[in-house]
């Protein structure tokens, strides 16, 4: 005989669910830079605060600075998110402007597939691709280099940017279209006047997001930047990122200072992206 429960029971049963699963998300969340920290307390004993910035990464002279490491990731994050933001503020353009027609929503199906591809598959194309190309026609010999990243990271966030453009130019008061066109507005009045500086919030949300993704990514860093240890003097020259580091480094001695500087790498990327998250948080709440 099957016992039969009151809806308002299995109600409750499966909002407690989801209240007990939300909440241990976000204690996780929460416990992951704790523990990144404790385990980048060993490291301060040892090494001082200001060297691990500003300083270089020699082993052999008992030097463990990020400094070269940290100014990588952050130019091509940078320069790919620049990148990527003009590629994909046209792209928005267009899906907005045709987005009743198979040409618009085409694209529009192209870009969102796009966010489903794996990472690993963007490296591999940049070898094969973008590879042979940099070593022919630039002046690095194994185009292995940042501007091989950058480009790559500038498709890779691509649909990020896009899709949040988008949707940002949809939510644009439709009264004050309305009265852009009934004034005579031609399209390109339009979009310059009206969609586009309403739409400058979400622009720059998208902005941070991209650059977020981009400097948080693993893969595309460790397999086409050539991970020199060295600070790049130009986007031709190889060069090794915060995220790259942590993957070269992770199948070293455990316990060991190089080992320590992984968790604390770590912590300044999630500090990161938790400050990207924070920023994006209060600027869509403005005035809401």
């Amino acid at each position: 005989m099957k016992i039969k429960y009151p809806r308002m029971q299995k109600g409750k049963a499966v909002n407690s669910f989801i209240s007990l699963t939300g909440i241990f998300i976000i204690i996780c969340i929460l416990l992951m830079p704790v523990y990144l920290f404790i385990e980048s307390l060993p490291l301060f004993r040892e090494l001082n605060p200001v060297d691990l910035f500003t300083g270089s990464w020699e082993v052999s002279d008992n030097k463990y600075g990020i400094k070269n490491f940290l100014v990588t990731s952050l130019i091509i994050a940078s320069l790919a998110t620049v990148l990527s933001l003009v590629i994909s503020l046209g792209l928005a353009l267009y899906m907005h402007n045709y987005k009743s027609r198979r040409t618009g929503q085409f694209l529009n199906d192209i870009i969102r597939f796009m966010t489903g591809i794996p990472t690993v598959v963007y490296g591999f194309a940049g070898i094969v691709l973008l590879i042979p190309f940099m070593k022919k026609y630039t002046e690095s010999p194994s185009g292995l280099c940042l501007a091989t990243v950058i480009i790559v990271l500038s498709i890779l966030i691509l649909p990020t940017i896009t899709i949040y453009i988008h949707s940002s130019f949809n939510m644009v008061n439709k009264k004050n279209i309305m009265t852009a066109l009934s004034l005579g507005a031609s399209q390109e009045q339009l979009y310059l006047h009206v969609i586009i500086p309403s739409s400058l919030r979400g622009i720059a949300i998208a902005a941070i997001l991209g650059f977020s993704r981009a400097i948080s990514d693993t893969m595309v860093p460790l397999m086409l930047s050539g991970n020199s240890l060295h600070l790049p003097k130009s986007l031709f020259m190889s060069g090794r990122s915060l995220t790259a580091h942590i993957a070269m480094e992770l199948p070293g001695e455990y316990n060991g200072l190089e080992f320590r500087i992984i968790f604390f790498v770590g912590l300044i990327l999630i500090a990161l992206v938790i400050l990207f998250n924070i920023i994006v948080y209060y600027m869509e709440r403005l005035n809401d």
